[in-house]
């Protein structure tokens, strides 16, 4: 993401990063909001997570989601 940030024009206008929920970590299924602390155990969150650090004052960053059930994916939801 540096080399991406690093070829950007200054004039670039509005960049909006779509982050993930996984910067919050394994709440072990308890309720997760934007006032909980993040504390990615993955690597894909914690890759995320200094995506957010380095964009934070130039960029909207969204933390999208996935319905979840017992299972991590989301196609455990739609088959069960």
């Amino acid at each position: 993401m540096r080399a991406i940030l690093a070829h950007l024009p200054k004039s670039t206008g509005h960049l909006i990063y779509v982050s993930s929920t996984g910067v919050y970590g394994d709440f072990d299924g308890a309720w997760v909001d934007e006032s909980s602390p993040t504390q990615p155990t993955r690597g894909g969150g914690k890759a995320c997570l200094e995506v957010e650090s380095l964009i934070a004052s130039s960029a909207f960053v969204e933390r999208s989601t996935i319905l979840r059930a017992d299972e991590r994916s989301p196609f455990f939801v739609i088959a069960h």
